[in-house]
């Protein structure tokens, strides 16, 4: 176990277009962990990463014992419209891995508002949140509407990255973790604020 591992989970939203895919790639591109774990759910992300998704669990665990870092799964053959329970499966096959490997890991997921609801929270999902920082394994996530997630893992984010929205609902979200919602309202296309929810630093940038 890890117990001196310091947690990061990260929610990076905005509306369509403004720049939240290109930023959640370039930080999976730079992220320092041995293991990034992505769930694929559209099967877009390994081809614009140019990296075959696995589609089987055979081909799970032959990614897993290779050099990459990388272990990207496309969830369609084997949940063919099941959405959620892929990403279940996948974050306890991500979660069982990481305790057989060393150092820190990443669960990447793309639409998470998708495949979590603000209802409830599965098991396995809670696994990767309230659990996984004992054996190395963090979080990020894309979710253009992050007041449909659990508070649960909202209670978990130790940053949120945010493209600029026009949603209140959205925005009501944002403001309850520290930002001002005129400031992400007025914020053009390719810029972002990131919030450090644990001491309240912000950082501002473009991605275009």
């Amino acid at each position: 176990m890890q117990f001196a591992h310091r947690s990061s989970k990260i929610l990076i939203t905005g509306r369509s277009g403004t720049g939240k895919t290109t930023y959640f790639l370039r930080y999976l591109v730079g992220a320092d962990h041995g293991k990034k774990f992505v769930f694929d759910g559209e099967g877009e992300l390994g081809h614009k990463l140019g990296l075959a998704a696995a589609r089987s669990t055979d081909q799970l665990g032959a990614q897993l014992w290779r050099r990459s870092p990388y272990v990207i799964f496309d969830p369609s053959a084997m949940f063919a419209g099941e959405h959620r329970k892929a990403f279940n499966f996948f974050c306890e096959w991500s979660f069982t891995a990481s305790k057989s490997i060393r150092g820190k890991k990443l669960l990447a997921v793309d639409e998470l508002q998708k495949i979590s609801d603000s209802h409830s929270i599965d098991w396995e999902w809670s696994l990767v949140l309230e659990t996984g920082r004992r054996w190395g394994l963090d979080m990020v996530a894309i979710s253009q509407a992050p007041n449909l997630i659990h508070n649960r893992v909202r209670n978990q984010l130790t940053e949120a990255v945010t493209f600029a929205h026009n949603d209140p609902n959205a925005l009501s979200f944002l403001e309850g973790v520290g930002f001002d919602p005129l400031r992400i309202q007025s914020l053009p296309n390719g810029a972002f604020i990131a919030r450090n929810l644990v001491n309240q630093a912000e950082e501002h940038g473009r991605v275009f």
